[in-house]
């Protein structure tokens, strides 16, 4: 019984990053491009970031998530930072942009 529940907790939890994953993965195909990651942070946003500051972020997330570096996002390079513990694999700390760009 023990197992079992193991095994249901890891099913949830991949339910869940698959569900996030996808909200990111706008067309489906497996991936979180530039533009993809560009438009969800955007709605997320607003206002609060101008085009350029907007895309520093995502090309420096971009940058840091992508292992393979083929240029998108796959499931399993967003698990792995999901997975990852410690402060050198927070992602959100690598989410700035340069201040001097306005």
């Amino acid at each position: 019984m023990g197992l079992a529940q193991f095994a249901i907790r890891d099913y949830d939890r991949k339910s869940k990053l698959e569900f996030i994953f996808r909200i990111y993965d706008m067309d489906r195909d497996g991936y979180i491009s530039n533009n993809e990651l560009f438009q969800v942070l955007k709605m997320m946003t607003g206002k609060n970031l101008t085009d350029q500051q907007l895309q520093q972020i995502v090309d420096k997330t971009i940058i840091y998530l992508d292992k393979d570096n083929d240029g998108k996002i796959s499931f399993e390079e967003f698990c792995s930072v999901v997975d990852a513990r410690g402060p050198e694999h927070d992602v959100t700390s690598k989410m700035t942009f340069d201040k001097n760009v306005i």
